[in-house]
């Protein structure tokens, strides 16, 4: 399966109604990677820009990063490895090329105390926890074919623990003016908790859609280590750009215990599916998710 270079060129030319993530698990793109990587040695060339794009699609950013540097007169590239380095400062893309949607991941972002404090309110939480719904005010429904998981408000211990901890960060670390944010309010912010045990998933949404005035999304991780589920991965997906690399492809982050990723609320993204050793909420991929809203929107009255 996946042994041509024929079979890289049919998968990474799907139009957006077929999502990759549909197709591509990371068992199929490290083949792909085998059989690119093959080709390149067979044909004495560089291939650094596709096996950079595979390693992205796979979540590991770093060796992403190498492989753009080595495309170094490509501005595509160039942004591409400031993305997958944690350094890049603008979010606009090259006008020919992906659109990837700009993120900024920061690891180890709470001390062990504090994130212990974190998992405690969450496990107080733990009994509220219902099936998760898509959708907001009259329209929130469960859809098991969208999501299927479940998740709880935060609740004022949790928020005050959090939100502190995360404005801080956006501010220290520049990161409205990164992903190309206006002002947000932190008095809107809502803070929700999501778990996933075996069979949770979430397909491709936004966060921002219709009338919302959510601008800015943060994912924290706070799931046990080591890990007892497998899956659950973030996938953010690319607009449709044009030229060199213009497909829809996406970038992979693997949830990290005490990560936070931070990235805009309205781009695609979704939560590949979970399998988990455990019937236990707080033994699944667990996360609080933190959305800030636009600086002129009026407090918004989280669901219970």
């Amino acid at each position: 399966m996946m042994n041509s270079l024929t079979s890289y060129v049919t998968v990474a030319s799907m139009n957006d109604s077929r999502r990759p993530s549909a197709l591509l698990s990371p068992d199929v793109l490290r083949q792909l990677r085998a059989a690119v990587e093959k080709q390149s040695s067979s044909e004495q060339s560089d291939w650094s820009w596709r096996l950079a794009e595979i390693d992205r699609a796979l979540g590991d950013l770093a060796t992403a990063a190498s492989g753009y540097a080595a495309c170094a007169n490509d501005s595509a590239a160039r942004f591409l490895f400031e993305l997958m380095s944690g350094e890049a400062t603008n979010s606009e893309p090259p006008p020919e090329g992906p659109r990837p949607v700009p993120f900024v991941l920061l690891q180890d972002f709470l001390p062990a105390a504090e994130l212990a404090a974190v998992r405690e309110a969450v496990d107080r939480l733990q009994q509220h926890l219902i099936k998760a719904r898509v959708g907001r005010g009259a329209d929130r429904r469960i859809d098991l074919e969208a999501r299927v998981g479940h998740a709880v408000a935060g609740g004022p211990e949790l928020r005050g623990l959090l939100l502190p901890r995360v404005e801080h960060a956006i501010a220290v670390h520049g990161i409205l003016g990164r992903l190309g944010i206006a002002a947000i309010a932190t008095r809107t912010s809502e803070v929700a908790v999501a778990s996933y045990i075996t069979g949770g998933k979430y397909g491709p949404h936004r966060d921002e859609y219709g009338q919302s005035t959510r601008r800015l999304t943060s994912v924290f991780y706070i799931h046990d280590e080591p890990k007892t589920f497998a899956g659950g991965d973030l996938l953010l997906h690319d607009d449709q750009g044009s030229g060199k690399g213009a497909r829809p492809w996406f970038t992979r982050i693997i949830p990290n215990r005490n990560a936070i990723i931070f990235f805009p609320a309205d781009r695609v993204h979704e939560v590949t599916l979970v399998q988990c050793t455990s019937t236990d909420a707080m033994a699944g991929r667990l996360a609080v998710s933190i959305w800030f809203h636009d600086a002129t929107a009026q407090p918004f009255a989280q669901p219970s």
